[in-house]
């Protein structure tokens, strides 16, 4: 395996780990909120560290830090996967072999000639037309 491959790989699997960390930590953190009518301590702080412990508990009276220790996080991954997956998609390259992508070439140039000789010789017949329809009415005045 080369050495883009084996980054992206490992790249791949942090991000994975970093997505499983936060969906399970978001659903402990969203599941597992005290009840406020059965609060017995005297901040709602204390009893969510009480009931889920010292890091959920946290998570769960200070929500700008599960915030930026959660979310924030999330959407840089996408957005740095959205711009990574528009770069590879500009970049892509054709799956045509060069001996096929130059007879693709000839043909195309083939018809184009082909098109530009038939306009031509389409224009010449019209000016010819527009030649002769001239001479025919002087001629005919004079019959």
């Amino acid at each position: 395996m080369d050495k883009q491959k084996k980054i992206f790989l490992i790249g791949g699997l942090i991000e994975g780990a970093i997505l499983i960390f936060d969906l399970v930590i978001s659903i402990l953190v969203w599941t597992r909120l005290p009840d406020p009518n059965t609060i017995t301590t005297p901040t709602y702080a204390e009893a969510c560290v009480l009931a889920n412990g010292p890091f959920i508990g946290y998570l769960q009276s200070e929500p700008t830090v599960f915030f930026c220790v959660i979310c924030i996080p999330l959407f840089a991954m996408i957005a740095v996967d959205f711009i990574y997956f528009a770069i590879l998609a500009s970049k892509k390259e054709s799956k045509l072999s060069d001996a096929q992508l130059e007879a693709i070439k000839a043909k195309a140039k083939a018809q184009a000639e082909e098109e530009l000789r038939r306009e031509l010789e389409e224009e010449a017949l019209k000016e010819l037309e527009a030649e002769q329809k001239p001479d025919e009415k002087k001629e005919s005045p004079k019959e």
